[in-house]
């Protein structure tokens, strides 16, 4: 490597400007610093006047320099670590060089696979959720990765807590209920015909779910979990309305009722009404629970029997 005009600097002549230049407060002006060393230099008569007038030639010097003298003090990383802040001031820098290994970030923890295998991981660990909490109406992560034939680790990498876990089982609930009842397009000409096959659905889907009772009783009062089961049923209640506003304008239902409040009104009151049969000793029978929900759903919305040849109730 050339040197430049400081290959006519001895050793010795290097090591006490090295020296020189490091014991500058790191917090000084660069430029400042820099035209000192090169008074400091030009006394010592090693560099020609003339290099003051070429700033930008002399910087590049000055890190050449302290490259060339890196073997001299390899073993020492005191002056390791001021060369390298005086060289970081002599190239206009504004912050002395810091260790990568103080600012060395823990590693994020890797996002769950999506493959076939890893969505199967999944299911397992949700079915054994589930089926704990049917029978006990709670569980324990770790019960939980028992029973699906996992390590305890894996169900806290795909839902983060016990409370992520159980807010999955919500919507898995609430996934299938929609699937099956809420957003089934049932047959049918009139609001009547519709409305009365979704209400059976719903409550044979509930009399037929292990798990219905806890999920109708509260959660258990995690407040995750029940805002996942609130969401859920926002989205009931917003369905409910637009079938309520269609039988409005079928002249199925009477209007000027608002269709949102009508629908959570009614909603509310048939989830009430299937917590109480399903927490029954013994059960009623779904099929007089259904009938008796259909009676009720009806005189809340003012249900008419139709007068325009569509059938009678």
């Amino acid at each position: 490597m050339s040197r430049g005009p400081q290959s006519v600097i001895d050793e010795e002549r290097q090591e006490r400007w090295t020296a020189e230049r490091c014991a500058t407060p790191s917090t000084s002006n660069g430029s400042k610093r820099l035209a000192q060393a090169i008074a400091r230099v030009q006394h010592g008569g090693d560099l020609t006047p003339d290099l003051q007038q070429r700033p930008a030639k002399l910087k590049t010097e000055v890190s050449s320099l302290r490259v060339q003298r890196h073997d001299a003090h390899a073993t020492n990383p005191t002056h390791r670590r001021c060369a390298r802040q005086a060289h970081a001031a002599a190239m206009g820098a504004t912050q002395p060089h810091r260790h990568m290994s103080s600012r060395r970030k823990r590693p994020a923890r890797p996002a769950p696979s999506h493959s076939p295998r890893a969505e199967r991981s999944r299911e397992r660990i949700l079915r054994a959720a589930s089926e704990l909490l049917a029978q006990t109406g709670e569980f324990e992560v770790a019960g939980v990765a028992q029973r699906a034939g996992v390590s305890v680790g894996l169900p806290f990498r795909y839902f983060e807590s016990k409370s992520g876990l159980l807010a999955a089982v919500v919507d898995d609930f609430q996934l299938r209920l929609a699937k099956a009842v809420v957003y089934h397009d049932f047959a049918g000409t009139t609001w009547q015909e519709r409305e009365r096959q979704r209400v059976s659905a719903w409550v044979h889907f509930l009399f037929g779910e292990p798990i219905a009772p806890v999920m109708l009783g509260g959660l258990g009062g995690d407040s995750i979990a029940a805002a996942s089961w609130q969401k859920g049923l926002r989205f009931a209640v917003e369905t409910g309305a637009r079938n309520i506003a269609r039988g409005q304008r079928d002249g199925d239902l009477p209007k000027g009722a608002d269709p949102m409040i009508l629908a959570a009104a009614v909603l509310g009151g048939v989830q009430a009404a299937v917590g109480v049969a399903l927490a029954s000793k013994p059960r009623p029978d779904r099929a007089k629970v259904a009938k008796a929900l259909w009676h009720f759903v009806r005189g809340a919305v003012e249900y008419q029997a139709p007068t325009r040849g569509k059938g009678a109730v």
